[in-house]
Formats: structure tokens, C-alpha cells, sequence
């Protein structure tokens, strides 16, 4: 049965509401148990008092009528008498059916003598024998009486005593049900946030991968992790097989892509290599002072041939870093002769554009570091001197400095050109960036230095500002790893 998120969802908050509505409905029953408790010892209390005051009254109207009915022998004082006696013994039963019968046991057998002499009374005087019954009166009937009367106030404080000894029993009920209900409250916080941490994890650790795949994607990284939910049933099922077809159809786009771009750029190189050997053939024929703007002509078909032939070349490069073909050729460079030899290929272009172009190199530098010095040479160092002497106006300086850096080796590349904005620069080693933002160049220049440098495990930082220049510090390794893996495919930004 395939059970959608919100369906979970749903279950899961009905289960919490229950787990929650669980101990309130137990303590609801268990006050409602109080209550009724309380509600029986204040009626029981009521109805005892009520009783026992009756039976009092009861057992004075019948010593009244007797003394009456033998003093004036009328009839209708002795029915008086009976109905007070039924009084009485009616009273009685009712605390018996209240609880209290092991209590009105003795008062209910003195009653039953009262009633048997009030019987034995009323028959002398139906018989006439009137001093027979007064002497009965006085010496039977009356102190019969007297004594249940007496016994009266003992049975109302017994009665109060058993009612008072049942309040303990209600409050060890309360502090039972309090304790209980506590108990229950805990169980069910702990339960439902178990639950809900449950639920939390089920739902926001795929949900967790999934953002960090798809960062990954957003960065270049065209890859399917093996970790996500592909299998689930609900959304987060659909959505991961979702973005498993979207990265699998990303990475099929960015191979072709970067197949075309190598062999669109190959393809070039011929033709532009031929205008390029056709125009220093005629620029060597045309010797005549009369073909002095021809030959002007023909140093611009060259200068842009050349240019033309950086921008293939980058893109050759950049084609390489995206199917992670590059791979370095590691060998053993001496840090002061590669130096020399950087700073004579930059001298010219920077005299013929009258910059000054500085090489410092620390005592301390390693002698020698492992490496690929044509990725280093060209693609991260030469890159970054062209940048720097493209953008740094006439009379500007441009300096390389060279330094030991921690256990590493550490470059650095400043000029005093017009600089980067801050909003820029974390952008500026995205591909193509430079050509959308300053409308100069392909923006590859520093995408390809960043992957060289991060090939040799290597890292490469950026700092500027606004019309007081540049500076870009790289830190390499003395010793690459032979097994070093190609770089990470640089963000398109």
C-alpha cells in the first residue's frame, strides 16, 4: 500500500493528538471519580446527621405520648406513640442503608425493647389496670427509653468518626490519580516527541541529501548520490527520481557541450593557424616603405589571429577541466629558473606597454617543488599576468613574488590597475563571468587557473579594490601526490 506524505503527516499528528489527548481524558475520569466520592460523603454526612436528629425527636415523642396515654388513657395518644416508634425504626433503617448498620445494630435492639414496652403498656391500660401501668411506666417503659436516648449522641459521633475516617481513602484516591496522571503526561510528552523526532528524521534527512546533491549540481557536479530515497513511494520518492533524471540529463548535456566546445575549438585552430602563417609570409614580402599601412593591416590580422588563438586554446583547456581529462605531468621544477624563464616571456608586453614588471623572490623559497610546468606556466601563472597586464593602465606596476609559504609554496600576483568591485568578486572564477560582466575577454582566464592550481592541491584566493589594484595569492604544495586527482569542474556562475 503506498502511503503519501501527507497522509503521513496527517497520521502522525492524529497519533501525537492522541498520545497527548490520552492522560487528560484519564485525569478528566479520574476527577469526575473524586467528585462523585465527595459528592456521596458530603450526602451520606447530610443524610446521617438528618437521621440521627430524627430518631432523637422520635424517641422524645414516644416517652411524651407514654406519659400522656397513661395519664388520660386516651386512645389516640397510644396510635401517636406507635407512629413515633415507626419513626424511629424507620430512621434506623435508613443509616443501615447508608453504611453505618454495624453501628445502629444496638440502637436498633434497644428500639425493639422500646416498642415491646409501649406493646406491654398499651395492654394494662386496655385492660384497665391503670396502676399496673403506671408502675410498668415508671419502672420498665420509661428508663427503656432513657437509655436509648442516651445511646443516641454515641451513635451520631460513631457515625461521624466512620465518615470522617473515609476523607483518608479520598485523598490517597486524589493523590493516586494526580500521581497517575503525571506519570501518563510524561509517558505521552516522551512518546509523541519520539514520534515527532521520528517523523522529523524520516522526512528532513532525505530531504537534507537532496540539498546537498543539489548543491552539488548547482556547483557543477553532475552526479546521482547512491544515498537518496529513490525507492520511496510518497513525494520525497518522486521528487529524488525526479532529480535523478534532471542530473543524468545535466550530465549528458555538459559532456556534449564540452565535446563540442574541444572539437569546435580543434577545428578552429587549422584555419587560424593558416592566417596566421599567411600573414607573417606577407608581412616578411612586403618590404617597401610604399607598403607600410599594408603591413599596419596585417599586424592587426595577426594581433587578433593571436588573440584568437588564446581564446581556442582556452577553450581547449576549459573543454578538458569539464570531462576531467585533465592530467598533470609531474616533474621536478627549479622555482628560480621557471621564474627567469615567466618573467623574459612578460618582459616584452610589458615594455611595449609601459608597465613595470617585477619578479621577487624570497631566500627562503624552495629550490625545487613538483609539479606540471606547462599547467603552471600557462594556464594558472600566465593567465593571471595577462589578466593583470590587460588591466593595469600605462606607467602601472605588475609584481610576481615568490615566498615560502607554511610547509608550501606560496605565489603571488599584485598590479595597480583599476581593481574588482566587491560585488564581483566572488563571481570571478565562475566561467565566462568576465565576458558578461566587463564585456573584455571569454572569462576563462581565471576558471582555468582555479583548476589548475586546485589540480596540484593547491589553493587560489582573490583580493581587490577599487582603483588600488589587485592582488592574487596562490599556495601549491611542495610535493604533488603522483595520483593527484583532476580538479572539480569549474560553476558556470
Amino acid at each position: 500500500m503506498t502511503v503519501s506524505l501527507r497522509l503521513r503527516l496527517l497520521l502522525s499528528l492524529l497519533a501525537v493528538l492522541l498520545l497527548m489527548a490520552a492522560p487528560a481524558f484519564y485525569g478528566a475520569t479520574r476527577v469526575a471519580a473524586l467528585r462523585d466520592i465527595v459528592l456521596e460523603l458530603r450526602g451520606q454526612a447530610a443524610q446521617s446527621a438528618l437521621a440521627v436528629g430524627r430518631l432523637e425527636a422520635a424517641l422524645a415523642q414516644v416517652d411524651r405520648y407514654q406519659r400522656a396515654y397513661v395519664a388520660t388513657a386516651d386512645t389516640a395518644l397510644a396510635a401517636r406513640m406507635h407512629t413515633a416508634l415507626r419513626e424511629g425504626i424507620g430512621q434506623i433503617a435508613l443509616l443501615r442503608a447508608a453504611g453505618y448498620g454495624d453501628l445502629v445494630d444496638a440502637a436498633g435492639l434497644r428500639l425493639e425493647e422500646v416498642r415491646d414496652a409501649a406493646a406491654q403498656l398499651e395492654t394494662h391500660m386496655a385492660a384497665g389496670r391503670l396502676e399496673a401501668a403506671t408502675a410498668y411506666l415508671v419502672a420498665d417503659a420509661t428508663p427503656r427509653v432513657e437509655r436509648t436516648r442516651a445511646a443516641v449522641p454515641a451513635l451520631a459521633a460513631a457515625i461521624d468518626a466512620k465518615t470522617s475516617a473515609r476523607v483518608p481513602i479520598a485523598q490517597r484516591s486524589a493523590i493516586t490519580a494526580g500521581t497517575a496522571t503525571t506519570v501518563a503526561t510524561f509517558v505521552a510528552l516522551v512518546l509523541a516527541g519520539a514520534l515527532a523526532l521520528t517523523v522529523a528524521r524520516v522526512l528532513t534527512r532525505p530531504l537534507d541529501r537532496l540539498r546537498f546533491a543539489m548543491a552539488r549540481v548547482a556547483d557543477g557536479t553532475f552526479e546521482t548520490p547512491p544515498d537518496l530515497p529513490y525507492e520511496r513511494a510518497d513525494e520525497v520518492g518522486d521528487l529524488s527520481r525526479s532529480f535523478r533524471t534532471m542530473t543524468l540529463r545535466l550530465a549528458e548535456t555538459d559532456r556534449l557541450k564540452a565535446e563540442f566546445v574541444g572539437s569546435a575549438s580543434h577545428d578552429l585552430k587549422t584555419p587560424i593557424a593558416v592566417i596566421t602563417g599567411y600573414t607573417e609570409l606577407m608581412q616578411d614580402e612586403l618590404d617597401a616603405p610604399q607598403h607600410a599601412r599594408h603591413r599596419e593591416m596585417l599586424r592587426a590580422i595577426a594581433e587578433q589571429a593571436r588573440t584568437m588563438q588564446r581564446r581556442v586554446d582556452q577553450l581547449l583547456e576549459i573543454s578538458r577541466v569539464e570531462s576531467g581529462r585533465l592530467r598533470l605531468g609531474l616533474e621536478e621544477i627549479n622555482v628560480r629558473h621557471f621564474a627567469g624563464e615567466l618573467h623574459r616571456a612578460f618582459a616584452a608586453t610589458a615594455r611595449a606597454r609601459d608597465i613595470q614588471l617585477e619578479l621577487c623572490i624570497h631566500e627562503r623559497t624552495p629550490r625545487v617543488i613538483t609539479g606540471d610546468p606547462d599547467v603552471l606556466r600557462t594556464d594558472v601563472l600566465g593567465n593571471l599576468l595577462d589578466n593583470a597586464l590587460k588591466f593595469t593602465p600605462a606607467r602601472g606596476l605588475v609584481r610576481v613574488s615568490i615566498r615560502p609559504d607554511g610547509e608550501g609554496l606560496g605565489l603571488e600576483v599584485a598590479d595597480t590597475g583599476r581593481g574588482i568591485p566587491a560585488e564581483r568578486l566572488e563571481h570571478i572564477f565562475d566561467r565566462y563571468y568576465q565576458g558578461r560582466a566587463a564585456g573584455r575577454g571569454a572569462g576563462l582566464g581565471l576558471a582555468i587557473a582555479r583548476a589548475g592550481v586546485e589540480a596540484h592541491g593547491g589553493h587560489i584566493a582573490v583580493h581587490s579594490r577599487v582603483e588600488r589594484g589587485t592582488r592574487v595569492r596562490i599556495t601549491l604544495p611542495v610535493h604533488v601526490p603522483a595520483s593527484a586527482e583532476p580538479p572539480r569542474p569549474v560553476a558556470a556562475g
